[in-house]
């Protein structure tokens, strides 16, 4: 292999999985690399766990804001689309401002808002996991990963629970673009994009008229500098929150059961030991993350690792290659129930960290001690199904077949 076998704008190659082999051999031989498309310029790839955390956490070079250029995405064979229009939203500001609108979630997001949810979570769990025991083959990154999620943020935005199952349906549609299967169009993109906002709309009036102790209710309430959200950046938050909240975990889970499954011996020793499950989630959120990469704009020269990274660079945080770093991790490709890394890139690093980061871990935790206390055990039925994009870690299909304990 060379520099030359790698495209990390080729779609087809990550419908066959991660490349991990790419990635390994970037962080070997070009771990800063500029790498080309069809712009002028390309946009360099970093691929270091150490190197990663510097861009993450040095925002007043490597900007997120739309007024800077916007949060970098690296798609269409590297037309570089950005957020530039987009409403004001935590994942386009820079300090100060970034900080100001994260305060307005916090609250939502904190251990004690999310443990309140753990009941709710673990009984969604049970019921899925006990359908899918009735049945010959179960699709567990749809039928189970993909419904957990869903209902807990719907819980966060007080979304009445009739109606959750749009936030599924939208998300499929705008992360899956790019994927002959769900083949969206861009007006089927732009549909249940206006879907999403509108739902918004409708039940920011809903909460108006009629608060609750929702996070639509205390966005509404909230102040940035003495003054109210507008209605366009309210619609930003709803957007964000429901994306990032029902995209990222779902495809966490079912990435986590194909490592569990790699080894005949994991399994079973979540079944002796449901216990194990916490410590798992942090092996599972580092073996493989939700999204492969978040891009920023360099605002000014920097030198990284060697390489010199002009102002108006663009600039990819390929967290699934810092997670699998030969530098930071023992044997990194392995997966290991016991490792329970202390430190890893799942949730990015610096002031972008996720939000979500509690609410991810608690719904993963919960999944695989309700399989361990319900499923005596779990066999591939056929080989996973991975989502066409390099920005999404999806897991399309994972069918398996279940034995009741």
């Amino acid at each position: 292999m060379d520099l030359s076998d790698i495209n990390l704008l080729d779609l087809d190659r990550f419908a066959e999985g991660p490349p991990h082999d790419w990635f390994a051999y970037l962080r070997a031989h070009a771990p800063v690399y500029l790498h080309p498309d069809r712009s002028e310029r390309g946009f360099w790839a970093v691929t270091k766990f150490d190197d990663i955390k510097t861009v993450a956490s040095t925002p007043e070079v490597f900007s997120s804001s739309y007024l800077r250029g916007g949060t970098v995405v690296l798609g269409h064979g590297g037309i570089d689309t950005t957020y530039q229009t987009a409403p004001k939203a935590m994942n386009t500001l820079d300090a100060p401002e970034h900080l100001k609108y994260r305060r307005l979630t916090t609250r939502a997001f904190s251990a004690r808002s999310v443990d309140a949810l753990a009941p709710a979570i673990r009984k969604a769990a049970a019921t899925l996991i006990d359908e899918a025991l009735t049945k010959d083959v179960v699709d567990f990154a749809n039928d189970i990963a993909a419904k957990i999620p869903v209902q807990a943020i719907g819980e966060l935005l007080g979304i009445p629970p009739e109606d959750r199952y749009l936030l599924e349906e939208w998300t499929n549609t705008l992360m899956g673009s790019e994927d002959p299967e769900l083949a969206s169009s861009p007006d089927e993109v732009a549909q249940a994009s206006a879907q999403m906002f509108a739902y918004g709309n409708k039940l920011k009036d809903l909460r108006r008229a009629e608060p609750k102790d929702d996070l639509m209710s205390r966005l509404l309430a909230a102040e940035v500098d003495g003054e109210r959200l507008t209605d366009e950046e309210i619609a930003g938050f709803f957007a964000l929150l429901v994306i990032a909240g029902s995209e990222t975990s779902r495809n966490v889970m079912a990435h986590g059961l194909i490592g569990v499954l790699q080894d005949p011996d994991t399994y079973p020793q979540l079944v002796a030991d449901p216990g194990l499950a916490r410590a798992a989630t942090e092996e599972i959120l580092r073996w493989s993350p939700a999204v492969y990469y978040l891009g920023r704009h360099a605002t000014q020269d920097f030198v990284l690792n060697g390489q010199e990274i002009k102002a108006g660079d663009r600039v990819a945080m390929f967290f699934a290659s810092g997670n699998r770093d030969e530098d930071k991790f023992d044997d990194p490709d392995r997966f290991d129930i016991h490792r329970n890394p202390k430190e890893h890139l799942a949730f990015g690093a610096g002031p972008h960290s996720c939000l979500g980061s509690h609410l991810a871990r608690l719904e993963i935790t919960v999944v695989f001690e309700e399989l361990a206390q319900r499923v005596r055990s779990v066999r591939l039925v056929d080989k996973p199904r991975y989502l066409r994009s390099n920005l999404a870690g999806g897991v399309k299909h994972l069918p398996v077949s279940f034995v009741a304990a």
